[in-house]
């Protein structure tokens, strides 16, 4: 019979999957009862606490195979990706910097391991992408990354923790104060620092040369600059819009 879910910080598809016991997330996302999440959210892996989500019982699924020999088999992943894009102060990305990425996350009975460090580096956009964010280690879903960024000749080490699952949408107010923190305007600290909220957003809307000044009363008046926001910090692909 089938079960709900209710998203609590830090949570998203990938880990709720494992945490249920299956292994392609989209089999959750994709289920009929859950269509009314899916217009609202358009990124399974950016949910908001409280979110519900229908789990389906699990189906046992059969394959056909050949007797008196061996039968490979081959086991997908549901597309999670870490993707992260470093910049300096001034904008400048963080382009060919490599360092260990150590991913660390909980497994189905609630125990956080950790991954062995990985050797990876940023591009020269200053992006780094590392795959199976999801279930890493066959057992665990990244709950957080820690980037330790080697030192250059010219330029200094710098350590980064990613806290992966914590973003919520861009049109609520914790969504937007993330990512115009992560892009180096300070929007304040709770629900309660409104006016440093719209001093970062009028800042960020002079630097993107957007029209609007400020937020507004009517939700809908501020969807462009959620938007654009969401597209600068690079979560936002095209489609997934908020409306």
């Amino acid at each position: 019979m089938a079960k709900t879910h209710d998203v609590v910080q830090g949570e998203y598809l990938s880990l709720i999957a494992l945490v249920h016991g299956f292994h392609d997330s989209r089999v959750i996302w994709e289920h009929p009862d859950n269509a009314e999440l899916r217009a609202k959210r358009r990124n399974p892996n950016v949910l908001l606490p409280g979110d519900r989500l229908v789990i389906p019982d699990r189906e046992i699924g059969t394959v056909a195979a050949a007797t008196g020999r061996v039968n490979p088999f081959v086991a997908g992943d549901d597309g999670a990706r870490l993707n992260v894009h470093f910049e300096n102060a001034s904008a400048k990305p963080l382009a060919n910097r490599d360092g260990p990425l150590t991913m660390g996350g909980k497994d189905a009975a609630g125990a956080f391991v950790r991954a062995r460090p990985l050797n990876t580096t940023t591009d020269g956009s200053g992006l780094l992408q590392q795959a199976f964010v999801g279930p890493f280690a066959d057992r665990a879903a990244a709950t957080e990354a820690d980037f330790q960024m080697l030192a250059q000749p010219t330029e200094a080490a710098a350590h980064f923790r990613l806290l992966i699952g914590n973003l919520d949408p861009v049109d609520e107010a914790s969504g937007q104060r993330a990512r115009l923190d992560n892009l180096g305007y300070f929007a304040g600290y709770t629900e309660s620092d409104r006016d440093q909220l719209e001093w970062a957003t009028e800042e960020f809307q002079c630097d993107e040369k957007l029209k609007d000044r400020g937020l507004f009363t009517d939700r809908k008046k501020n969807l462009p600059t959620l938007n654009h926001l969401g597209k600068r910090h690079g979560d936002l692909l095209p489609g997934e819009e908020v409306s």
